[in-house]
Parts: C-alpha cells; sequence; structure tokens
C-alpha cells in the first residue's frame, strides 16, 4: 500500500513540476499566461512542486521512496534529454523556457532520487539559483514584451546587447546559468 501510495504522490507532483509524461500543459501555459504569470510560474511555483514532493513523500512514505529511486533516476534522464531536445526546436521564448523547464526538472528528480539529506540540500541549493534565473529571464522577456507591444520571440531577443545593454548582457548571463556555464549559478 505504501508503493501505491508513494507512486499517486508521485504523479499528483509530476503534474506539477512538471515531469515527462505529464508535462504537456506546461508550454500552452506559459505561452498564454501573461508574462508575469509566466514568471510566476516558472521562477517559484514549479520550483517548489518539486522541493514539496521531496519534504512531503520521503517522511510519509519512506518505503515508497526506496523501491522508486531508480525508476525516479531514469525519469529525471529521460526528462533532461528530452526537455533539451525539443527545447533546441522552439522559436517562442516562452515555449523554450517551458521545455527548458523540463529538462531541468529532470536535475531536480535526480536529487530527490538519492532519498537522503544529501540529496534535499543539493535540490534546495539547486532550486535558488534556478529560480533566479528564472525570474530574471522573464522579467527581461516583459520589458522587451512592453517595447515592443507584442509577444517575443527569439528573433526579438537578437542584438538586444546593441539596442539595450543591461538587458542583453543580463539575458546573457541568464541563458549562460540556464546552460550550466562556469561562473554561473546554473554551474555551481
Amino acid at each position: 500500500a505504501g508503493m501505491l501510495c508513494f507512486i499517486g504522490l508521485y504523479v499528483a507532483f509530476a503534474v506539477k513540476v512538471p515531469v515527462w509524461p505529464f508535462h504537456t500543459w506546461l508550454p500552452d501555459a506559459h505561452v498564454e499566461a501573461p508574462t508575469p504569470i509566466s514568471m510566476l510560474l516558472a521562477g517559484i511555483l514549479l520550483k517548489m512542486g518539486g522541493y514539496g514532493f521531496f519534504r512531503i513523500a520521503y517522511p510519509i512514505l519512506p518505503e515508497g521512496a526506496q523501491w522508486f529511486g531508480w525508476a525516479m533516476a531514469l525519469l529525471g534522464t529521460i526528462n533532461i534529454v528530452y526537455g533539451a531536445f525539443v527545447a533546441l526546436a522552439q522559436t517562442d521564448f516562452k515555449r523554450l523556457v517551458a521545455y527548458s523547464s523540463v529538462s531541468h526538472a529532470g536535475f531536480m528528480l535526480i536529487a530527490v532520487a538519492a532519498a537522503n539529506e544529501l540529496g534535499g540540500r543539493a535540490l534546495l541549493y539547486y532550486l535558488i539559483p534556478y529560480g533566479s534565473m528564472s525570474l530574471g529571464a522573464f522579467a527581461v522577456v516583459a520589458s522587451r514584451e512592453r517595447e515592443l507591444g507584442r509577444p517575443v520571440t527569439l528573433d526579438d531577443l537578437a542584438g538586444m546587447g546593441w539596442e539595450r545593454p543591461f538587458l542583453g548582457i543580463a539575458m546573457w548571463t541568464f541563458m549562460l546559468g540556464f546552460a550550466g556555464f562556469p561562473l554561473t549559478g546554473g554551474f555551481v
């Protein structure tokens, strides 16, 4: 019974976080929502879903976590690969960030699969810079949308460093962090 309850909790949180194959709502939600709502969704709510799963499921159902950790590690790996490859094909910035969130949810699952205190600390440490990068990237997009008066595509961000140097450097830094380049929070 503990294993079934753990799987039920996992599925409920997998829809929220989003974990493959329960991620299908996220790209449409990002595109259709106003940018400040997308910022809240990407920067705070999705990250807290991952941490909430770790803080709720493991203390309540430790035997389920023991047997389900390998599956979470496998699903985390699928999330990382799937989200990264699908994000490459996107032209809309919000869709790109949505699929990037699917990929980053895989990194959260890897920490959750550890099922110990070190995994919990690693998860929390990961969520702080990643949430900050999400908030910052959406803040730049909201600023650009205000200037253009329409949704932002990747082409609209081209040359932004020349037009708006502060916003261009900020977006460059956030994107390097998403990619995990050294000297960014995504690398650490």
